[in-house]
């Protein structure tokens, strides 16, 4: 027997029906509906990762016009299990970044060194000036300059302070250079002008109106949310924030988060490109047409036809697809992230 197919067999055996699990709190739960196509086309996602040895996908959301038509779990996985989420935490530290803006309380072209102290920056005399320079702007859209963002968190006092010490390679804003330490900053910044941890931040203007009762995020020693890693939720919050995308900030006949907010974050506000030394605008016309290659905005990703995506390492995806009018969750152990995501476009996006 082909050795493809046997591991897809063997797969499929494995998971469980579609909508075979609910969720714990029904008040809380998204509306379900009938799909508008045969989902059968649906299960072939699952097919396609576990024909790829070692890889499994744990769950599989879909929503089409604010109702769950599609909803699957492998074995061993269930639809209260808090999953992590990996860099779609970025996502969710965007929208605490535009709560904060909303507010009034920063702006995305204040200056970084603004919000950190005489010891946690370098000094004046030997501070290299693009670190003056750089904006919320640059550390939102992977432009801060910083060429990694290793530091020994295990034995760091201070993560921010390490990280602001690193030389930066590029002036602010000349290359996308993906680095999660650059979130972690937003994070220390959001938590200072607000006053509360990004996590608690979000409990009342985001968390309690769309009804995700579950959600832990990783902590630094110094008390702040990861920002660009470390969150915990349910299959269906991750399709809950993502809906909130789609909506531009809208819940329930509520605009919550001004769509002015989604209009910047979920458009390319640079061109990213994967270990090479080209400028946005040289990365633009090589990848141009390149469906995993759309661009980056701030702390999303972005697809084809006007959609963007949360994404996580190893299968966390949340796919916004506004021409469909619908959103993809999925939650998995994969390798490769685009294997999962071209088999969800061309098997969910292209039949609704």
């Amino acid at each position: 027997m082909n050795r493809l197919l046997f591991s897809a067999m063997i797969g499929a055996a494995l998971l469980t029906a579609a909508c075979s699990s609910q969720p714990a709190s029904q008040s809380l739960a998204l509306p379900r509906g009938e799909s508008p196509v045969n989902t059968a086309e649906f299960d072939k996602v699952f097919d396609d990762v576990t024909a790829v040895r070692g890889d499994s996908l744990h769950s599989l959301m879909v929503i089409k016009d604010g109702k769950v038509i599609y909803e699957r779990y492998a074995k061993g996985h269930n639809a209260d299990e808090a999953h992590v989420m990996n860099s779609v935490s970025k996502s969710f530290l965007s929208v605490a970044v535009g709560f904060a803006v909303q507010e009034g309380l920063m702006t995305v072209q204040d200056k970084v060194v603004k919000y950190f102290t005489d010891e946690e920056l370098p000094p004046a005399d030997e501070r290299n000036p693009w670190l003056n320079d750089l904006t919320v702007h640059d550390l939102l859209r992977m432009s801060s300059g910083f060429q990694h963002g290793n530091i020994d968190r295990q034995r760091s006092t201070n993560w921010a302070k390490d990280v602001l010490a690193i030389p930066q390679t590029w002036q602010p804003g000349t290359r996308f250079n993906y680095n999660s330490m650059n979130s972690y900053l937003l994070s220390v910044i959001v938590s200072r002008v607000t006053g509360e941890k990004v996590n608690d931040y979000l409990q009342d203007r985001l968390f309690t109106p769309l009804g995700i009762e579950s959600h832990e995020w990783q902590e630094s020693p110094q008390g702040y949310n990861a920002g660009g890693w470390g969150m915990y939720i349910t299959t269906e919050s991750l399709a809950k924030i993502s809906l909130f995308v789609l909506q531009k900030g809208m819940w329930n006949g509520k605009q919550l988060l001004g769509s002015s907010w989604f209009d910047e974050a979920c458009k390319a506000q640079i061109m990213e490109y994967e270990g090479e030394d080209i400028s946005p605008e040289e990365a633009a016309v090589k990848y141009a047409g390149d469906q995993w290659n759309m661009g980056y905005g701030y702390q999303f990703w972005m697809d084809a036809e006007g959609g963007c995506r949360l994404d996580g390492a190893r299968g966390q995806f949340g796919i916004v697809m506004p021409d469909k009018n619908a959103v993809i969750a999925t939650t998995a152990d994969v390798r490769n992230n685009k294997i999962l995501f071209y088999s969800a476009w061309e098997h969910i996006h292209d039949q609704l």
